[in-house]
């Protein structure tokens, strides 16, 4: 397996990434903590090998845990051993904590019921917002004023996209956006949870309306760890919710406005489905995947655009303090209606920067080029190494996607 730090033309001399552990019934692996994967989801490394569990309580990164792998009536389990002091909330000298494990076919049905359900109903951030500035321009469309303050907060967590937004806002943003971060930790660095607003409008509005109307018009690509991102450009008004403000009928408004807000949610969703490996990436995730993907929405006056982000790190041993190897990966996609469809990848190998660009447009191509000398000064006067900068027309190619992944199988 290649490093996971790597451009398309050539791969940074790394280590290798570790290998999966293959357990059978009976068997114990010793290690540790080494990452978290999502809310409920951890790694366990140990000897070049991982395995990645998804328990209860979240053990912290560097705890030390004994697993064993044992069989029961409804299939594979895997007991993790851990000293009290590593586990949350835990005062009794060794505490244990069950990581149950369904079968492989069992977990495949039960994921991919909930990835239909959710992909029925998905929509693009950029509708949503799209709808809330235009209530917003409007005077609130006479909706009631708790529904108009859950709008306001919404729209405030949109990083301004008016010059260039600094690094503190961006990474509040990602954090916001994402899964990331527990809520303390979140409020302890001042990031607001995209999540948590979301329900907090929907809150408000099923308070006023009676039921969500249907989603309208194309949702955008399911979210994912290993295909390309496709950036989203600043939406139209739908149909339903132009009626609605023109003819003044607030209760249609609600209506179309909550079912935006269910989509925004099942969209955030099926994020966290990518992000912990259960939206059908498959191989290719495990060979070339990155471990997150958040969406951020970007205020373009009084429009807004959402940026997807795929964020990895490679885990290979360096010489980190705890043996890790710094190397970090990004990828992120823009379509602004004056640049077209941009999408970036760069990686970070301790201070040692890699960027690759695909523009689909000419004239970006060719503004770009033309500023390549200038945007190389920029990211070295930023105490970076720039190793490579590239610039390439068109877009990347996708892995294949999963067959049968969108088959509700309840019907």
């Amino acid at each position: 397996m290649v490093s996971r730090i790597s451009t398309p033309f050539a791969v940074v001399p790394v280590a290798p990434t570790e290998r999966s552990a293959r357990l059978r019934d009976g068997e114990s692996f010793e290690g540790r903590v080494t990452r978290h994967l999502g809310r409920s989801s951890v790694r366990i490394s140990a000897n070049g090998s991982h395995i990645d569990l998804t328990i209860d309580p979240l053990l912290p990164v560097g705890a030390r845990v004994s697993l064993t792998v044992l069989r029961g009536p409804d299939g594979l389990h895997y007991r993790i051993d851990a000293a009290a002091d590593e586990v949350p909330g835990s005062s009794s000298p060794a505490a244990s904590t069950q990581a149950a494990v369904q079968s492989s076919s069992q977990a495949t049905a039960t994921t991919d019921t909930t990835i239909a359900r959710l992909a029925a109903v998905q929509g693009g951030l950029a509708q949503l917002f799209a709808s809330l500035s235009a209530v917003q321009a409007g005077g609130g469309a006479q909706l009631p004023q708790t529904v108009q303050a859950a709008i306001a907060d919404l729209l405030g967590l949109r990083l301004a996209g008016d010059g260039q937004p600094g690094g503190e806002a961006l990474r509040q943003a990602i954090l916001g956006a994402g899964f990331l971060g527990d809520p303390a930790t979140l409020q302890t660095l001042g990031a607001v949870s995209l999540r948590s607003a979301l329900s907090s409008l929907r809150a408000a509005l099923a308070e006023f309306s009676g039921a969500s109307a249907p989603p309208e018009g194309e949702a955008p690509d399911l979210p994912s760890v290993s295909r390309h991102p496709r950036g989203q450009a600043p939406a139209n008004l739908s149909h339903g919710v132009y009626q609605a403000l023109a003819g003044g009928n607030a209760a249609s408004l609600l209506s179309h406005l909550l079912g935006q807000t269910d989509g925004a949610l099942a969209r955030l969703a099926l994020s966290a489905l990518a992000s912990s490996g259960r939206l059908g990436d498959g191989a290719e995730a495990a060979r070339n995947g990155f471990d997150v993907t958040v969406e951020v929405p970007l205020a373009l006056g009084p429009e807004t655009a959402v940026i997807p982000l795929q964020i990895g790190r490679d885990e290979t041993e360096g010489g980190g303090e705890n043996g890790e190897h710094a190397a970090w990966r990004l990828r992120f996609a823009l379509d602004f209606p004056e640049t077209g469809a941009v999408e970036a990848l760069v990686g970070l190998d301790v201070n040692r920067l890699f960027v690759t660009l695909w523009v689909e447009r000419a004239d970006t191509l060719a503004d770009l080029r033309r500023d390549l000398d200038a945007l190389t000064a920029t990211l070295s006067d930023t105490g970076l190494l720039v190793e490579d900068v590239r610039i390439v027309q068109g877009r990347p190619s996708d892995p294949p996607v999963r067959s049968g992944l969108l088959v509700d199988t309840r019907s």
